[in-house]
């Protein structure tokens, strides 16, 4: 469907982005998007390419290249960057019908899925994101791509749809390190349909597994190889074997008690909290988004400990999709520019949330 509202979209953001071509813009010191930007010049201008200013890494490593090749490419104006993330958004929405039609729902769940999506990144306080020079849409881009040509493998077999499968993969890793699980996670596609009673679903995947388990074990070790290439450059250039010395994974923001763990995992179920709006405005802008992750997200977890009913018409690989989506937040606690930290979950939320809306009608009759 994206031949449909692409043409739409692309047309309202280019006229109320046509002023900003060719001109630079000042960003604010300080804030993540600046820091990027500051980033790829070292890299393109300064010839840093191994980033040796920064022994350990700081943020997350591939976007500071993406951010200079844009710059390379098409200049000092940022629209290139907020085309891009108008790109993933709308390629996410076609990988999501996809998906729903991998799900087994009708065309009418099938429209309705990427719709609910874009409504929510257009409407609330998603679609400041697209704005921000961050990385959050080109890494989700590279989850939903991956996801797309790991159906086209299972269903078509074929080398290079598989490595297309693994660059993205790796991509999306490398642009956010904590999409790692979520990325993992999406090898449960390789064995699906699983469906039904815990008995029937791990039938179903031990037959499968051993039709596609070389596929999925070389899915994981990318995974793997990407981690720990991070791992190794820190070490070499800075003797600290850690993935990140960033904010996110200071010591300060490590979860340490039960509540602590749960209020990282709320806070991305909440698309928030904001730390420069307050009050109506706020709760205006992300009700609308808590309602869709928090309403697919909670059929979606209930379903990995109970599948009766219309629960266990729900897919065994969305929900471990979600809760990959969830984990690291229960390790670290996300702060500063919401909803950057839910932007990865709302495709899967809102998949949950349909697939549980249309078995419930099926099966009551509403």
């Amino acid at each position: 469907m994206l031949w449909l509202w692409g043409p739409l979209v692309f047309t309202f953001f280019l006229a109320r982005w046509w002023p900003e071509v060719g001109r630079v813009e000042f960003m604010s010191p300080g804030d993540d998007w600046f820091t990027y930007q500051q980033f790829a010049r070292e890299i393109f201008i300064g010839g840093d390419w191994l980033q040796r200013a920064h022994p350990v890494l700081t943020y997350q490593p591939l976007y500071r290249y993406l951010v200079g090749a844009l710059h390379l490419l098409f200049g000092q104006s940022p629209v290139s960057q907020y085309l891009l993330n108008l790109w993933a958004i709308l390629v996410t929405s076609m990988v999501m019908g996809e998906l729903a039609r991998e799900y087994d729902l009708s065309a009418a769940y099938r429209i309705l899925a990427p719709w609910l999506y874009l409504v929510v990144v257009f409407s609330s306080t998603f679609i400041y994101q697209i704005e921000r020079g961050l990385q959050e849409h080109v890494a989700l881009l590279g989850v939903m791509v991956a996801a797309f040509w790991l159906l086209q493998l299972r269903q078509h077999g074929g080398v290079g749809k598989l490595r297309l499968v693994l660059l993205f993969a790796a991509f999306s890793v490398w642009t956010r390190l904590d999409h790692a699980p979520m990325v993992a996670a999406l090898t449960l596609l390789l064995f699906e349909p699983l469906q039904g009673s815990f008995v029937h679903v791990a039938d179903a995947l031990l037959q499968r597994v051993r039709l596609h388990w070389k596929t999925g074990l070389g899915l994981l070790a990318t995974i793997a190889l990407a981690l720990l290439a991070i791992v190794g450059r820190n070490y070499i250039l800075g003797r600290v074997g850690v993935l990140s010395n960033s904010q996110a994974f200071h010591a300060s923001a490590i979860q340490s008690s039960v509540w602590k763990r749960l209020q990282g995992v709320i806070v991305v179920l909440s698309a928030g909290p904001s730390t420069w709006q307050s009050g109506e405005k706020a709760l205006v802008g992300t009700l609308p988004a808590a309602v869709i992750l928090w309403g697919g997200a909670l059929p979606a977890l209930s379903s990995l400990v109970y599948r009766r009913g219309v629960f266990g018409k729900i897919n065994l690989s969305l929900s471990v999709i979600v809760l990959g989506a969830l984990l690291p937040y229960a390790f670290y606690l996300p702060v500063a520019y919401p909803p950057r930290w839910s932007i990865h979950l709302l495709p899967w939320a809102v998949l949950a949330l349909v697939v549980f809306i249309a078995y419930f009608r099926l099966m009551f009759r509403v």
